[in-house]
């Protein structure tokens, strides 16, 4: 079993990659809030053992989570490709403020906490939301403000202009935004996804 931690000033990471019982407690603090995706996070449908790794993380000066998150393939992708911040859940005292700080403890702390402890390496990393239920033309402007932030941090994240299915099928909510980052041994291109533009999307 897997079983490390990473820290700054701020958080602690633990990153693991076996059902614990500090996993089933943070679990239940977040089956709590009647949440729009709460079905994502359930016993049947986030699963450790389906990741290549899995972290939680915490506010040291409190000890409370803040977030957890795994990488996932499970045969879904092509063995390169490894999808960051799968089963991402932010508790909900952390989502009104500080935004832009909260993200950077991910991109500096978090994923590289679980990229350098995965058993597994992905040569194409990327990370993919799910657009909102609403008919809606373009970017929804949530996605803007999240890949705006996120690609000011650098580290050679991409952008894809357009919708990437990420789930086999047709459902509208199979193609998600992502950005991506991978490297020589396998690119986007080797990945080829399908892509819909945005205008052909509606979620409702």
């Amino acid at each position: 079993m897997i079983y490390k931690e990473f820290e700054n000033d701020t958080y602690r990471c633990v990153v693991f990659n076996q059902t614990t019982d500090e996993w089933n407690k943070v679990r239940d603090l977040c089956l709590e809030e009647d949440n729009w995706l709460r079905e994502n996070y359930t016993e049947k449908n986030c699963v450790v053992e389906d990741h290549d790794i899995f972290s939680i993380t915490y506010v040291k000066a409190t000890d409370d989570p803040i977030c957890f998150c795994g990488i996932y393939n499970n045969g879904r992708y092509h063995p390169s490709v490894g999808r960051a911040l799968n089963r991402f859940y932010l508790f909900p005292e952390y989502r009104t403020s500080d935004l832009r700080n909260r993200m950077r403890a991910i991109h500096d702390l978090i994923l590289p906490a679980m990229v350098e402890s995965s058993p597994v390496v992905r040569n194409l990393m990327f990370i993919s939301m799910q657009s909102r239920d609403r008919d809606y033309r373009g970017e929804q402007r949530w996605w803007q403000q999240w890949k705006r932030i996120w690609l000011g941090f650098g580290g050679g994240w991409q952008t894809v202009d357009g919708l990437v299915q990420v789930v086999n099928g047709d459902d509208p909510r199979c193609f998600q935004n992502i950005i991506y980052k991978d490297n020589d041994a396998f690119s986007f291109n080797d990945w080829n996804p399908k892509i819909k533009e945005y205008s052909c999307i509606h979620t409702m």
